[in-house]
């Protein structure tokens, strides 16, 4: 794959096969979820080497992890992007990344601390949950 060449990374079957099963996604996969669909090709890859390669994966910026309610997740990495996910039923909307470039200023700013905004998860309740919890009252 021509990403792993231009990051600098080593070409490997492993890398190969992670990095396609997540740009082919239409979500964020557990390292269990990528261990399950490699396993489907090579059988007896074993989870460190998933782990493993993760976290190369993630050091050279080809993918993204994202931690939510315990669970740590991973995304192909083709731009910035966000996320708001709803704590209650788990609905998931994507927000560009223009809803941030003002509070990374502002953080920045105020801080002196150099952020990384490239991929955030931002949790709350969704209009459905809150509509059914306000019932519920």
């Amino acid at each position: 794959m021509v990403e792993l060449k231009t990051s600098g990374q080593r070409v490997t079957s492993s890398r190969v096969m992670i990095l396609c099963a997540l740009k082919h996604s239409a979500r964020h996969m557990t390292p269990g979820e990528l261990l399950d669909e490699v396993r489907r090709v090579h059988p007896h890859i074993p989870p460190s080497t998933i782990y493993r390669t993760l976290a190369s994966l993630r050091d050279a910026g080809l993918i993204s992890e994202t931690h939510r309610g315990g669970e740590t997740e991973y995304e192909w990495s083709d731009k910035p992007h966000h996320h708001l996910v709803c704590r209650s039923c788990g609905y998931e909307r994507s927000l560009p990344q223009t809803y941030f470039n003002q509070v990374e200023k502002k953080i920045e700013a105020e801080s002196g601390f150099r952020i990384d905004l490239t991929h955030v998860a931002v949790t709350g309740l969704c209009p459905e949950c809150q509509r059914s919890q306000g019932a519920a009252r």
